[in-house]
């Protein structure tokens, strides 16, 4: 797994349909909006993570939600994964990060992500959570956390063929 850089055009976009994506315009530390890449019913699609927060320590991991390392480097957030073309995303080079804590974070989360049994954790959560929204939408228990992955996918189309 790597860390890619995603179109900001493209995430207002999105976002005017989910208002789960993340809101672009209000990043306070201008920082390029980072997520995993996993291909998922063979299409690609974002999982954002998120930063280190207290509350991450004594959240639980769910199908939906994957803390790094306990909590302590941060979480997976897969509710909020979205549909992606190769176009409107790209590798981020961490070694370029001048922040030096920032670099150290993305650096330790990568390698936590990267470990076999994580990554499969990732894998399996994401796929199964992608099939639960599809296949049970509304009647999921998980509806109200998550994207409306089908949805996304015909509005990343349309952005596509602007």
């Amino acid at each position: 797994m790597k860390f890619y850089e995603i179109d900001i055009n493209y995430m207002l976009f999105l976002r005017k349909y989910d208002e789960r994506i993340m809101d672009v315009l209000n990043n306070k530390e201008k920082r390029p909006h980072l997520g995993i890449v996993l291909n998922i019913n063979e299409l690609d699609y974002v999982v954002p993570l998120t930063s280190p927060k207290p509350k991450h320590l004594i959240m639980k991991n769910k199908i939906d939600f994957i803390k790094i390392k306990e909590g302590k480097l941060g979480a997976i957030n897969l509710n909020n994964m979205f549909p992606i073309r190769k176009e409107f995303y790209k590798e981020l080079n961490i070694s370029l990060e001048k922040d030096e804590k920032y670099k150290l974070l993305l650096e330790n989360q990568i390698s936590w992500c990267n470990e076999k049994k994580n990554e499969y954790i990732i894998y399996k959560n994401a796929n199964k959570l992608y099939f639960e929204i599809i296949n049970k939408q509304e009647k999921s228990f998980l509806w109200e956390r998550c994207c409306n992955f089908k949805f996304l996918e015909e509005k990343s189309h349309e952005y596509f063929l602007k």
